[in-house]
């Protein structure tokens, strides 16, 4: 098990993470991936990867925020993905999102709020879409749609696999990590 990790944000939020069995955790590698969890997500999913940074989203799991009552957002947390990149001092990396992951109890708030379709069209880097075909927390059409809006991208859906991709469809594995090597 790797040791969490804290870093403070400026509104006096705490966001837990984890260096997964880096090689050497004073200089992870050059291209790190960092994985953003999905609704409800917390790192500890995606503990059996290596060379991997992980992190809870605030208010889930061992992240926190300052008050109860502060405001959520698909954009604040965005802010938290990118102020973790720079406190790791990183300049490259790899980014998979999972779920609302790949959009961004306390959580569903980010989520009803967002408006991300008129975003898309601003990624630039070559992306990967797993999408479950037998997915019943987000359809298919959703992920059929994101693909259409997103420039540059690969799409694969996985037959007769739900929403938990990765464990459902061990091989999604290696469609990770082909797109990685290119």
């Amino acid at each position: 098990m790797s040791e969490t990790y804290f870093f403070e944000q400026r509104d006096g939020s705490r966001i837990a993470y984890n260096i997964l069995e880096p090689r050497n955790p004073e200089n992870i590698e050059k291209t790190p991936l960092v994985l953003i969890m999905g609704f409800m997500g917390v790192k500890e999913l995606f503990m059996g990867l290596k060379e991997v940074i992980v992190f809870d989203n605030r208010g889930i799991g061992e992240s926190s925020v300052a008050s109860s009552d502060d405001p959520i957002s698909i954009d604040l947390m965005a802010e938290d993905t990118i102020a973790l990149i720079r406190h790791l001092k990183i300049k490259r990396f790899n980014l998979l999102g999972w779920s609302m992951g790949g959009n961004i109890e306390r959580q569903w708030e980010a989520i009803k709020e967002a408006e991300i379709l008129s975003k898309l069209q601003k990624i630039t880097v070559p992306t990967l879409i797993i999408h479950g075909k037998a997915d019943g927390a987000v359809s298919i059409k959703a992920g059929e749609l994101i693909a259409c809006n997103i420039p540059n991208n690969k799409f694969i859906s996985i037959p007769e696999v739900g929403h938990i991709f990765w464990l459902e469809a061990p091989e999604s594995a290696n469609f990770i990590n082909e797109f990685l090597s290119n």
